[in-house]
């Protein structure tokens, strides 16, 4: 292949030619190499993000610097086999508005101690997903200045969200209450209050 790109070259017997043929060539390559560094970004974004199986329950949006709180629907967990899941995605784009700074943010989960739950939470994948594991820390536990306690649970790392791109992270916060506790009159009337915070400041 060279040898014939060689001779090829050699056979153009005046310098504007080659000149051309060399350019159209180096431009050709680069065209190449970018076509194919674009196909590897779009396939990891798809695969990163139309892949995800994940019915939104509640929407986020960072348009600025701010600090928010929301709470989970616990009403309807009780001691099951089977886990309870919820989830929120964090954008900071919605409809025309966009936020016009880099941004960086981070979560807290915070729940009282009234049921013996554990949570685990996902970003961007599908928590059943062979290899899918939590991003919360563990938890520790806190009193307030009224002599409650209550559970923190802090997400490992800090995430950015750049002016640039629209950018959407998906949650799922997976709460089991085991079944066992079923028989205890003890969480018969108790219920836990489960509340998401995100601060997210502009990166400077």
């Amino acid at each position: 292949m060279i040898k014939k790109l060689r001779r090829k070259i050699h056979n153009i017997k005046f310098y504007e030619e080659k000149k051309r043929f060399l350019l159209f060539s180096v431009l050709l390559v680069f065209a190449l190499f970018f076509s194919f560094y674009l196909f590897q970004r779009a396939y990891a974004y798809y695969q990163s993000h139309a892949t995800l199986n994940i019915k939104v329950d509640k929407a986020i949006y960072l348009l600025e610097s701010s600090k928010m709180n929301f709470n989970i629907d616990s009403n309807g967990i009780i001691p099951s086999d089977d886990e309870f899941v919820y989830s929120f995605s964090i954008s900071n784009y919605k409809d025309d508005l966009h936020s016009d700074i880099d941004i960086e943010y981070d979560l807290v989960i915070t729940t009282t101690t009234n049921l013996p739950i554990t949570l685990k939470l996902y970003r961007n994948t599908n928590y059943t997903d062979a290899g899918a594991s939590s991003i919360l820390s563990e938890r520790e536990i806190k009193q307030d200045v009224d002599g409650s306690w209550y559970y923190i649970y802090k997400v490992d790392g800090t995430y950015e969200m750049k002016y640039s791109d629209d950018v959407m992270d998906y949650y799922t916060l997976v709460v089991d209450f085991p079944k066992i506790y079923s028989t205890s009159l003890i969480y018969a009337d108790a219920i836990e209050n489960i509340e998401v915070s995100i601060s997210s400041r502009q990166i400077v």
